[in-house]
């Protein structure tokens, strides 16, 4: 996996991975196609915050040393 290659991603085991394909797809499908699966969707929706890293205080020096890929 070249993520885990150039640092974007620690190194873990292979074979966790699996890929899904066209997972987005598949989602918006489910989601226009059933009621459930939209509520589903909401409810998820509904659980997320927004947090604004600018403001946090060692947001930038952390960024900076995340970008120095090895």
């Amino acid at each position: 996996m070249k993520s885990i290659g150039i640092g974007l991603l620690p190194v873990f085991e292979r074979a966790r991975i699996k890929p899904v394909g066209k997972a987005a797809g598949l989602g918006a499908k489910r989601a226009l196609l059933s009621l459930k699966e939209r509520a589903e969707a909401d409810a998820g929706a509904q659980k997320i915050e927004y947090i604004e890293l600018a403001k946090h205080p060692d947001f930038q020096k952390e960024f900076i040393e995340g970008m120095a890929f090895p």
